[in-house]
């Protein structure tokens, strides 16, 4: 059963052959939702960065000080440093459109927050502040394709 799937899908592959015309080229594969992948990560792009922008005013609103957005240093980077009273904060921004299938912040991996971790240690030694308590927050935002955006602050989520 198996060897018929593999071979069914290896027939029906698109095979490109030096000098073939454009036309007969394989095109990009396609997403979920019906575009190419390079127009998916460009959508993608502008989401997140809309949602950066959501929660950045969102933490403002609350009192925050945004220190640095998109942080990045040779360990990686951070989405949001914030202070919040005398705390620190590295805020990590996951963003989905309307309807998804699992909450955004189920998507920060254990390796994202050892990664986000090594940032924040970077960030801290860098600029003397290694005496400063901090925290790791995130904020999930959902931006539906009308009204107000959905915005939930997971204060030290790991």
């Amino acid at each position: 059963m198996l060897g018929r799937l593999l071979s069914a899908l290896h027939l029906g592959r698109a095979h490109s052959t030096p000098g073939a015309s454009a036309e007969s080229r394989p095109t990009p594969p396609e997403t979920h939702n019906g575009k190419h992948a390079d127009q998916a990560d460009l959508h993608n792009k502008e989401l997140g960065a809309r949602g950066e922008r959501t929660a950045a005013a969102h933490l403002k609103k609350r009192g925050c000080k945004i220190l640095k957005r998109n942080y990045i240093c040779r360990r990686g980077e951070i989405d949001i440093i914030a202070l919040d009273g005398r705390t620190i904060c590295f805020v990590e921004v996951k963003t989905r459109g309307p309807d998804p299938f699992l909450a955004p912040d189920r998507s920060v991996t254990s390796a994202k927050r050892r990664k986000i971790r090594a940032v924040a240690r970077y960030y801290l030694r860098a600029n003397n502040l290694m005496d400063h308590v901090c925290r790791f927050d995130i904020v999930s935002v959902i931006l539906p394709e009308k009204g107000k955006p959905r915005i939930e602050v997971i204060r030290h989520a790991f």
